[in-house]
């Protein structure tokens, strides 16, 4: 009898061990099954957060010059329009660098070449008035003054050599010119030639020019041939 129990005893442990290895494989596998079905189930739509793309755009730009245009302010006596900037001022066609600075000829109103009774001696004389210009004509020299003059838009300016033995001298005006703020009178001596025929008789040769109203120094000089 004990070996019977004892065989029904390894049987029914044999038994129960078989059940719960059944057990836990189905066990296993409907996990396994409701793992696969709970992925499956996932929804799939739900966004995703991606990153953005920008695009971006360089707008190129053109550097704008600013360009100061001439604007026509008058005519000159030609009829040619002039012109003149605000910021930018150009220079004449032809303006040196010494015209640039100020040095600019001077009209020259009136012009009387003197060959007779003028004064004796060397002279230059510069005259604002009539009565100024008479005084010194009736100390340095006979007769009446050779030129007249308005006094409110004319200053006189007069050269004499002085006394000469012989004709063919004379008094040549050079040119006159605004110089660093002063008024220059340039002048040639001319002289009669080996071979010239001449006045036989004493000259006072001289010039006598007027220019326009100034209060500016009057300076007189001779230039060398």
């Amino acid at each position: 009898m004990k070996p019977f129990y004892a065989l029904l005893g390894v049987l029914f442990i044999a038994v129960t061990v078989v059940f719960f290895v059944l057990m836990g494989r189905n066990s296993g596998e409907e996990q396994t099954v409701r793992l696969r079905t709970n992925v499956d189930e996932i929804d799939t739509s739900y966004p995703t957060s991606q990153p953005q793309q920008v695009e971006t755009r360089v707008i190129e730009t053109e550097r704008v010059v600013p360009v100061e245009v001439p604007v026509k302010v008058g005519s000159t006596s030609s009829g040619e329009a002039s012109s003149s900037s605000e910021k930018v001022q150009r220079k004449p066609a032809g303006m040196n660098q010494q015209q640039s600075q100020g040095n600019q000829p001077v009209e020259v109103i009136q012009r009387k070449t003197i060959s007779f009774n003028g004064p004796e001696s060397e002279q230059t004389v510069v005259a604002n008035t009539p009565a100024e210009w008479a005084d010194f004509w009736e100390q340095h020299a006979t007769g009446q003054p050779p030129v007249q003059f308005n006094p409110d838009k004319e200053t006189l300016v007069a050269i004499f050599l002085g006394s000469r033995n012989t004709g063919g001298y004379s008094v040549e005006l050079d040119s006159v010119r605004q110089e660093n703020g002063s008024i220059h009178v340039y002048y040639k001596e001319r002289k009669p030639g080996m071979s010239q025929a001449v006045t036989q008789a004493f000259t006072t040769p001289g010039l006598v020019i007027t220019l326009p109203k100034t209060t500016r120094q009057i300076v007189v000089e001779e230039k060398q041939s």
